[in-house]
């Protein structure tokens, strides 16, 4: 969790290329990244916008569902966004 926080003070502008950025930097370094770290942490607020233009770009990010429990306790389904393979466009985060 440290390394999400990391990234996320590193672009400070909320722009939806930066967000691309923000995830994408997450997924070469740890691989994956759920709904809610991309929300709580990198201040993404649509993840799965970002997700699919990064797959529009060409990279190769499969959905995982999962359960996460929330802070009053209740149960959601969440997806965890995970890098198969790079986009071999080679201007993919535009």
């Amino acid at each position: 969790m440290v390394g999400l926080i990391e990234h996320q003070q590193t672009l400070t502008e909320n722009s939806t290329y930066n967000q691309r950025i923000k995830i994408l930097n997450i997924l070469r370094k740890q691989g994956s990244i759920t709904t809610s770290e991309a929300r709580e942490i990198l201040d993404v607020m649509s993840p799965a916008a970002r997700i699919m233009e990064l797959k529009n770009f060409g990279y190769q990010i499969e959905t995982v569902w999962e359960v996460w429990i929330g802070n009053s306790g209740v149960k959601h389904r969440i997806a965890r966004y995970v890098l198969i393979r790079e986009s071999l466009i080679s201007a993919g985060v535009q």
